[in-house]
């Protein structure tokens, strides 16, 4: 990964304090050096990068690509679980990716290549996504309480001060209040591409699925590109079934076969 990395980060070393150097606010790289070449010119420092900060830039970008691995690949299979339920829904995934990328899936790889802005042509997609965050979000925060952060009862009363309690989003809980998400319990795309005055329309700050706000996730962005890539790479090529007796029946023979192999170690001895 280092070999890989180095060079984009030389490159932006070289470019540094050039008149037509601009930088991206979208990507963790740019802001890194927008931030080090600011600070550098408040201080009256010259733009010299030593070794110790391209190795934390390496490190950290490390730390993005690789980081929410997990909770990227859950979204993977909860989306690919729901498009196969949902046929109807994975035909017009199939059909976005037919007019975008050409009729040949194996051709998407080299175009996205050559013209990677072609990704952000696909809303139907991410709207497949979003869907599936809404109903299996992943994670949640935590946030230490404090006399400043009170609770107040919606039957009313003496609101309660959080001091010595941490507390939970409960982002699970939000994404299926019927208040919020009219019919909650059905997987439905199209609520994310519908105007204002449709009755599906989300109602603002209620998706939670990277929090929301100055300490929302930094890596959401990068998470729905992920997905997104995926999906396009795979939503044509491969048709998806759940297996689940079939993977009971692995698992019964695994834990026979544990069993036999115990009893075979206790007759050894």
């Amino acid at each position: 990964m280092s070999e890989l990395l180095m060079p984009k980060v030389q490159a932006r070393i070289a470019a540094m304090g050039s008149k037509g150097t601009t930088y991206d606010d979208k990507t963790v790289i740019d802001l890194v050096f927008k931030r080090y070449q600011e600070n550098c010119e408040r201080k009256g420092e010259p733009l010299k990068p030593d070794k110790a900060f391209v190795d934390t830039i390496i490190s950290n970008l490390k730390v993005f690509i690789f980081a929410g691995h997990d909770t990227t690949s859950s979204t993977i299979c909860f989306s690919l679980y729901q498009l196969s339920k949902h046929p109807e829904f994975l035909a017009k995934v199939r059909e976005e990716h037919d007019a975008v990328f050409g009729a040949d899936p194996l051709a998407a790889p080299a175009l996205l290549l050559e013209h990677p802005h072609k990704i952000n042509e696909t809303p139907y997609t991410l709207a497949v996504i979003k869907e599936t965050l809404r109903m299996y979000p992943l994670a949640g925060t935590f946030r230490e309480g404090s006399d400043e952060t009170v609770l107040h009862a919606d039957e009313g009363g003496a609101p309660v001060s959080t001091a010595g309690f941490d507390l939970i989003d409960g982002v699970w809980e939000l994404h299926y209040r019927p208040d919020l998400w009219p019919r909650p319990y059905d997987f439905l795309p199209q609520r994310w591409l519908v105007g204002e005055e449709d009755p599906l329309f989300p109602v603002p700050y209620s998706w939670r699925a990277f929090e929301h706000g100055p300490m929302n996730c930094i890596g959401k962005d990068l998470a729905l590109l992920e997905i997104r890539l995926v999906l396009v790479h795979v939503a044509r090529r491969y048709d998806f079934e759940t297996a689940w007796e079939e993977w009971d029946k692995i698992q019964d023979y695994t834990e026979a076969n544990i069993d036999r192999l115990r009893g075979d170690l206790r007759t050894r001895k």
